[in-house]
């Protein structure tokens, strides 16, 4: 799911630069259009996933006691005890 949703806008990008001839301009100058437009996105991915996954994970934890103490009223001391 992770890497359809980071896919879509990456392909979609490229296309839109191809349209306008940005990549044709810079294969032109030297430079490499791969490395400009696709490394970022990765390098930035492949920091603020794994954040999210934890973010997430936490606040899952959360919410699954919340719910389970607060509203269903179940002992919070087995969970505790890990």
């Amino acid at each position: 799911m992770i890497t359809a949703r980071l896919a879509r806008p990456l392909s979609a990008e490229i296309g839109i630069m191809r349209h306008h001839q940005q990549i044709d301009a810079l294969d032109s100058d030297g430079a490499q259009p791969d490395q400009i437009s696709v490394v970022p996105i990765l390098l930035a991915a492949l920091l603020t996933f794994p954040l999210l996954a934890g973010c997430f994970s936490e606040w899952e934890s959360h919410g699954g006691f919340l719910v389970g103490v607060k509203l269903l009223g179940v002992s919070s001391v087995p969970i505790f005890r890990r």
